[in-house]
């Protein structure tokens, strides 16, 4: 709700007192500049912590209790009403609530001289007021289900470190193995860049590996430490609710209970991976045969998945 030219209740200065007031601007530092329209000037540097929304108003009536001629409150005079900043015994009344009528009679609207003459004329015990009450409702915290989505909070946190949110772009696209290698990255605005590589054999799936990947790599930032739980839970549930394959369609399986052409595509995987590295590394000669091997295994892999897919239409 933060975003520019909305309303919103804010902490004025050092006070405990909160007024109405439009979100002008928000820092580069989390902080936001707030306008009062009621005084026609602004505020700089207010913390998010010190910013409210009132998400609805409820009224409330009650009775006023008067001591020699005193409510024992203190209020300040409002165009919506007279604001209660300290309800003193008052068990009817709330901080922050709104007096808007008095025996009958409406306080919203009008100047602070006249609202104190309608609350004097009507400074009675036991008489009825009505108050307009906020009910704030809080925002609760983002928790991300997946990797990639971790990665964008992680940039909606840090936009005052980090120059734009995390590019992910295919550096290595075969149609016909097929093969995908996708390439993560996060630049700071200190020059300071984190770059991550992974490879699967669809684009769905690289992207989880490879925001898996970024997400290890940033697994020391306090700001990715807390959503470690949280997305470690999701991930718990979505393979707990996923159905059990049927006993007609099982196949046979390795002793670690994995179909053969599983296990097949993993060590190519693997071989594809190695062979990347000791490319970039500039071992051409090794690249060469780590390539071959994963043609070799890749091509296992195709021949046992094809039979696996005959048996199991």
């Amino acid at each position: 709700w933060y975003q520019r030219r909305v309303h919103g209740r804010a902490k004025w200065n050092d006070t405990e007192r909160f007024y109405d007031g439009v979100i002008a601007k928000r820092n580069d530092d989390n902080t936001y500049n707030v306008f009062w329209p009621q005084w026609r000037n602004q505020t700089e540097n207010i913390k998010f912590d010190d910013i409210k929304r009132p998400k609805i108003r409820v009224y409330k009536k009650g009775r006023l209790r008067v001591r020699d001629g005193k409510a024992g409150i203190d209020v300040t005079c409002q165009p919506k009403g007279i604001v209660i900043t300290n309800k003193g015994e008052q068990p009817d009344m709330e901080v922050n609530d709104t007096l808007v009528g008095i025996n009958g009679q409406n306080l919203k609207g009008h100047m602070p001289d006249e609202q104190a003459k309608i609350w004097k004329e009507n400074l009675l015990d036991n008489v009825e007021f009505i108050v307009e009450r906020p009910r704030i409702i809080e925002r609760r915290p983002l928790i991300p289900a997946t990797d990639s989505q971790a990665i964008y909070f992680y940039w909606k946190k840090n936009r005052h470190l980090l120059k734009k949110p995390a590019t992910f772009n295919m550096t290595y696209e075969d149609k016909f193995a097929p093969r995908f290698t996708m390439e993560c990255t996060l630049e700071y605005k200190d020059d300071r860049t984190i770059r991550v590589e992974a490879s699967a054999r669809s684009k769905r799936e690289v992207k989880k590996l490879v925001s898996k990947k970024m997400i290890q790599k940033l697994a020391d930032d306090p700001e990715v430490q807390r959503y470690l739980e949280p997305l470690a839970h999701a991930k718990r549930k979505a393979t707990g609710a996923a159905p059990s394959q049927p006993a007609a369609k099982r196949v046979k399986t390795e002793s670690s209970g994995r179909p053969h052409h599983e296990m097949l595509q993993e060590k190519a995987e693997k071989a594809y991976d190695m062979y990347l590295k000791l490319a970039n590394a500039g071992d051409t000669e090794k690249a060469t045969k780590k390539y071959k091997e994963y043609e070799s295994t890749y091509k296992q892999y195709a021949d046992e998945y094809r039979e696996y897919a005959a048996k199991n239409p």
